[in-house]
């Protein structure tokens, strides 16, 4: 198969069965001879455009999974090193005919993957792909790619997300599937872009019929309220009629340069900065709006958009922007960066009509206890930065935000017409589990992580408690790398009393009691009793949960069991010690999967090392550290 054209190619064909209620894949084998050399015939499908009031969208008019299959291809095609380079090329109407007709093999030595993520298309991309590289077979000398296969439509900004994840590559460049590749093309791209202060970079876009300028980077301009292509319809801020043409065009288009926003039909990031940022917005299905969206968010946490006039692509025709959700997308692009202001002081065109006064903000974190207490956090910057907006907090959990100072409100029900800003923070971690949680809120509503102040109302309890007593809390969660044996918290609480200290348990009535506490107040207390056990303590000894949150809103001292999560990501303050698993390749395993990551329930290795391999001394070395700190601290006293 792999050095002939005239043997059949295996097709997987994968098919849904109607008779498995639970939605089992069923695969078949066929092999067929000819199937790619024929002409397919489909019928014509076209998007609707379904057409929204300009007024924000409170949720999501989609739903997203972030995940496809991986369609098996001939031995010839499919890649299984590690790549220094991953090229994803996000499909759903478009040919491949472009790069695989204009890909040169070498590429200056550096190892290339090709990654095809096929977005539910109905010309079926999946078969083209192989079937267009198969008029190659004779030049390919190794392995090039891989497909997946996404069963529902997702957009063009989760297409890309997936093969990011699916990328083994150190960078990842993001391109249209009917693109003519320059030779060259990227190699100048990757020399720019593995630099720290950049955040993303973008070629020269030419259209090949007239041999002009078709992006050169973008520009903002508000007499449109877009951006616009620079070289075609915009430059140096002035409005242009003709696209410039190669043989004339200025000498700033062929010269390396900053940019408000690149073309991202054509895009090259590091793969580590792409998934720091939680790639691109899943609230935002629109290409136009996603790519905008992220250029903007670079450029706000002082990453560079470079633009590389030496890698060139050619484009036929320009796409059009007929995804049904554009209203969506472009509402809620207004509202997060032109209502908000954000856009102002990172664009060069200055805004001349009047600015929209804020007058009500609306945040919404729905559930996770610990994470609207975080997510509130964002309520003091926002307040410092529109100084006369009222804050609105809507959640399910309203005993968490009651008595913040800095929300004003706190609602279940709400319409559009409430506010004048909506920031929706829920999913907002969830899609960038590699980033700090309170970094990712903060982010979002753009505001400084330092400006931002956690906060738990206090409420009396009646119940005398003791002079010197620890809090400590066993969780019982689903995530298999997050419990802690029960049996090793009793024999940390045994050893706390052996020191003198009583123990009071919290939490959940499911939780694990440890055995030995003194006080069991599991299910006991409301969030404002809780807020006053743990701030009345001489210290907390956990797990990653809402009590150690509440910990530190507080800045008590604490150890908590991490097990397979990063701590760097949940903690907020220096004074919780994380207690992990020491030397497995494995930790972080929850950061590593496709997002939106909410659970880790099953162990990649099998053995839930990050959780079982933790012994009671390990724990208990942190803990003698914090009682020697309170020992010293007393002494003084």
């Amino acid at each position: 198969m792999k050095n002939s054209k005239n043997i059949g190619l295996t097709i997987i064909q994968i098919k849904k069965s109607n008779e498995l209620k639970n939605k089992k894949i069923i695969v078949q084998e066929t092999v067929v001879k000819s199937v790619f050399k024929k002409k397919l015939k489909p019928d014509r499908v076209h998007r609707q455009i379904q057409k929204h009031d300009m007024g924000l969208l409170l949720d999501l008019p989609y739903s997203i999974t972030q995940t496809a299959n991986h369609l098996p291809t001939p031995d010839w095609f499919e890649m299984k090193e590690k790549a220094d380079v991953s090229i994803v090329v996000p499909m759903y109407m478009s040919s491949v005919e472009g790069i695989v007709e204009s890909w040169d093999f070498h590429n200056d030595g550096m190892k290339v993957e090709l990654i095809f993520i096929e977005d539910n298309c109905p010309l079926k991309s999946a078969v083209k792909i192989v079937s267009t590289w198969e008029n190659r077979i004779d030049e390919i000398k190794k392995p090039i790619g891989k497909i997946f296969q996404s069963d529902t439509t997702q957009g063009w900004g989760a297409c890309c997300n997936i093969g990011a994840y699916k990328s083994s590559g150190k960078f990842i460049v993001f391109i249209r599937p009917d693109s003519k590749l320059f030779p060259g093309w990227l190699t100048n791209l990757i020399q720019i872009v593995d630099q720290p202060e950049v955040g993303a970079v973008g070629g020269l876009h030419v259209n090949e019929k007239e041999d002009t300028v078709y992006s050169a980077g973008k520009e903002w301009c508000w007499q449109d309220f877009d951006f616009l292509d620079i070289g075609m319809n915009i430059f140096k801020g002035k409005k242009i009629t003709n696209s410039f043409h190669m043989n004339n065009v200025p000498v700033e288009i062929l010269q390396i340069g900053k940019r408000e926003s690149i073309n991202v039909d054509f895009m090259a990031v590091k793969k580590s900065n792409f998934l720091e940022m939680g790639g691109f917005s899943p609230n935002l299905f629109s290409k136009k709006w996603s790519n905008y969206d992220f250029c903007l968010s670079c450029i706000e946490k002082n990453k560079k958009i470079l633009y590389q006039p030496n890698s060139r692509i050619y484009i036929e025709k320009k796409e059009e922007n007929n995804n049904k959700y554009e209203n969506h997308g472009e509402a809620y692009f207004h509202n997060k960066w032109i209502n908000s202001g954000r856009i102002n002081n990172i664009v060069s065109d200055k805004r001349t009509d009047p600015v929209n006064v804020i007058e009500n903000i609306l945040i919404r974190r729905r559930g996770c206890s610990g994470d609207v207490l975080i997510a509130a956090a964002v309520a003091s910057a926002l307040k410092l930065k529109y100084k006369h907006a009222k804050i609105i907090f809507a959640t399910d959990f309203p005993n968490i935000v009651r008595r913040n100072p800095w929300i004003d409100q706190v609602i279940s029900e709400y319409s559009e017409r409430q506010f004048d800003l909506f920031f929706n923070l829920d999913m907002v971690y969830e899609y960038r589990p590699q980033t700090n949680i309170l970094k990712a809120y903060a982010d979002s509503v753009g505001v400084s992580m330092e400006d931002c102040k956690m906060y738990l109302a206090t409420e009396e309890l009646d119940l005398e408690l003791p002079e010197k007593y620890v809090v400590m809390h066993s969780s019982n969660s689903s995530w298999v790398g997050r419990n802690w044996s029960p049996i090793k918290f009793d024999q940390i609480s045994s050893k706390l009393k052996k020191e003198g200290f009583e123990i009071i348990c919290v939490g959940m009535l499911e939780d694990h009691k440890p055995i030995n506490c003194n006080i069991d107040l599991r299910g006991k207390t409301s969030v404002g009793q809780l807020a006053t056990v743990i701030k009345k303590s001489m210290f907390f000894v956990g797990t990653d949960s809402f009590p150690m949150h509440v910990a530190q809103v507080f800045n008590i001292d604490g150890v908590a069991f991490f097990g397979s999560i990063l701590p760097d990501t949940r903690l907020i303050t220096e004074n919780i010690r994380p207690v992990v698993a020491d030397g497995i390749e494995c930790l972080g395993c929850h950061h590593r999967k496709p997002t939106p990551c909410v659970s880790t329930n099953i162990c990649e290795v099998g053995i839930q090392e990050c959780a079982l391999g933790v012994s009671v001394d390990r724990m208990w070395n942190d803990i003698k550290k914090i009682i020697e700190k309170l020992s010293i601290n007393i002494k003084k006293i």
